[in-house]
């Protein structure tokens, strides 16, 4: 099963961007052996254990920048708040208006994606 190409882009939690969800449906069809699928029970067991074994662990002292949709409904908005909460370095991001995919999102959400996560590299 593949998300984008079975889910009509009215139903999808990935993007705001009709043309960049398209993009990604006919790129899916085109190179299906790169498309993504759906998690399997395995790797939801492995990825629920990891985050719980790290959401223990103290926060890195490096800088961290993170970006999450605020009309996101993939992964938990107040579990990304929760890990920031004591992340001295770490810079969190709620991006209006976007979703799941950011960088696949409408321009306006790209840019500033793109233009926040430049200046925290150096690269403005």
């Amino acid at each position: 099963m593949n998300y984008i190409i079975e889910t009509p882009f009215s139903d999808n939690v990935l993007t705001r961007d009709a043309d960049r969800y398209e993009y990604m449906g006919t790129q899916a069809l085109a190179l299906p052996e790169f498309a993504l699928g759906g998690p399997s029970v395995d790797w939801v067991g492995y990825a629920a254990l990891e985050t719980k074994r790290l959401g223990r662990m103290s926060r890195p002292e490096k800088p961290s920048l993170t970006f999450v949709g605020d009309d996101e409904d993939i992964v938990s908005i107040p579990a990304i708040r929760k890990m920031h909460g004591d992340w001295s370095s770490g810079e969190l991001r709620i991006v209006e208006s976007a979703r799941h995919e950011i960088m696949m999102e409408v321009s306006a959400v790209r840019s500033q994606f793109l233009t926040e996560s430049l200046a925290f590299f150096g690269q403005d």
